[in-house]
């Protein structure tokens, strides 16, 4: 098992991975355009240090991802690490695999985010795992569809 940056090289496997998520998430069930995530990817790699996408390989095969943003707080200039997806291959799900949340941990420090935010999905293990890893609950999102 090992870790590490993805590059341009990767964008289609990090692309293939982002589309089990969704297919497998509540976003599955909201239209998906496969270009729309290709630029988002490409646009994460650019600047490591407002953005990053960290891959978890086993074997030399990327089996997992996470991803995410630095951006400014809403109320205040503190810097917020915005995690926008963590995905493990299942077969791979592990406290190994639990190293891309480590790493990520380690980035938003170091490009000096004094908060890490991570989505929250609907699932009270996960839940459970980031309170225990010292999260607190904030907000939950709710999704409507008005067209």
């Amino acid at each position: 098992m090992t870790l590490r940056l993805a590059t341009t090289e990767d964008i289609t496997v990090i692309l293939e991975m982002a589309k089990k998520f969704a297919d497998t998430s509540p976003y599955g069930k909201y239209p998906q355009e496969y270009s729309k995530a290709e630029d988002m990817v490409k646009g994460l790699l650019i600047d490591r240090n407002k953005s990053i996408v960290i891959l978890y390989e086993v074997n030399g095969k990327p089996e997992g991802m996470i991803a995410g943003v630095l951006s400014e707080m809403m109320f205040s200039r503190e810097n917020v690490a915005q995690e926008l997806i963590w995905w493990v291959n299942p077969g791979h799900r592990s406290r190994k695999s639990l190293s891309l949340k480590e790493a990520y941990e380690y980035w938003a420090k170091r490009v000096g985010a004094k908060y890490i935010s991570m989505a929250e999905p609907n699932d009270e293990k996960v839940a459970r795992y980031y309170e225990r890893t010292g999260y607190k609950v904030m907000e939950r999102n709710h999704l409507k569809v008005v067209a």
